[in-house]
């Protein structure tokens, strides 16, 4: 059966599987990624690695690579223009060569957002009803997480930029503080910004255990603590801010938030909406879908598939 390698590298997890093309997954797995305890070439190493056990096997025929990746990507050489220090000595890095050679396939890389908003566009929150045509009016997907990163696509295609950053909101300008201090909307909405705001409001310090976005939502949900309901409430003033931002300047007739964050929506979805309601024209608001995301973890491999398919038109 002919099918596809996916994969899906973060800084702290790589994730991987096979599919065939209309993305139904065979298998899936996931591994830790090596690259900041060794190396990128370790990485690259494991990756390869796994890509070989399945030519190997003989059960599927391996037709190409489909790569979803942190990082700024050139989608074109199939390099990491740019990557933080979360995948140290990335940057520079031939994906599509290194990989593509040691396989003897065909790669087809780009960024891990605009992957995850490709994968909502094809088999998520963006499918419509079978008939209906897609709307070719601008799609805006936003993931949060340790940072916030997003993604614009117009008729089924990411919008790059003149420099690769186009839909890099985290990096909007925002004030931060009653001081109106420079910061960026990363610093205010996303999930590392509402657990700093938590254990302050909290009156936890360094020392205290650590705590994650899943038990901030647990104790505003379940216990109707103050400092949960209170750093939850910022994170989505802030987040809807943003989203009405956007929305004035590309009018999406569609916005999914995307990442670990999405599966808390039915106690965000309610109060995000009000907040734009507030903040946004009426027209632009009522015009607007807000959705979140409905692939979860597989968004990022879904939508490297969906890249493949159209870099070589399968």
């Amino acid at each position: 059966m002919r099918s596809y390698f996916l994969i899906d590298i973060g800084g702290t997890f790589i994730k991987y599987g096979v599919a065939d093309a209309g993305g139904r997954f065979i298998e899936k797995g996931a591994m830790r990624n090596p690259a900041r305890e060794q190396n990128v070439g370790v990485m690259l190493s494991a990756i390869i690695g796994r890509i070989r056990y399945y030519q190997e096997r003989g059960d599927c025929e391996l037709s190409g690579v489909a790569i979803a990746t942190a990082g700024i990507v050139d989608t074109v050489a199939g390099k990491i223009v740019y990557a933080s220090d979360n995948i140290p000595g990335y940057t520079g890095t031939e994906l599509s060569r290194i990989i593509g050679g040691a396989a003897r396939l065909p790669v087809a890389a780009e960024n891990d957002v605009n992957c995850a908003a490709l994968g909502e566009y094809w088999l998520g929150a963006g499918r419509i009803k079978r008939g209906e045509a897609k709307s070719p009016s601008p799609f805006f997907c936003m993931t949060l997480g340790t940072g916030v990163g997003g993604a614009v696509i117009i008729d089924g295609k990411v919008i790059h930029g003149a420099a690769n950053f186009a839909g890099e909101v985290g990096l909007m300008p925002m004030p931060v503080g009653g001081d109106g201090r420079a910061g960026t909307l990363e610093e205010l909405a996303s999930t590392s910004a509402m657990i700093r705001r938590y254990r302050s409001m909290a009156g936890m310090t360094d020392d205290d255990m650590a705590t994650d976005g899943k038990t901030i939502f647990d104790n505003a949900r379940l216990l109707g603590e103050r400092a949960a309901v209170d750093a939850i409430d910022a994170l989505i003033k802030n987040l809807a801010r943003g989203i009405a931002g956007i929305c004035c300047v590309i009018n999406p007739a569609l916005v999914v938030i995307g990442g670990a964050i999405a599966e808390e929506a039915d106690y965000m979805r309610p109060r995000l909406l009000k907040e734009l309601k507030c903040l946004m024209l009426p027209t632009i608001f009522e015009t607007t879908r807000f959705e979140f995301s409905r692939l979860g973890n597989d968004a990022g491999m879904l939508g490297a598939l969906y890249h493949f398919k159209n870099v070589y038109l399968c």
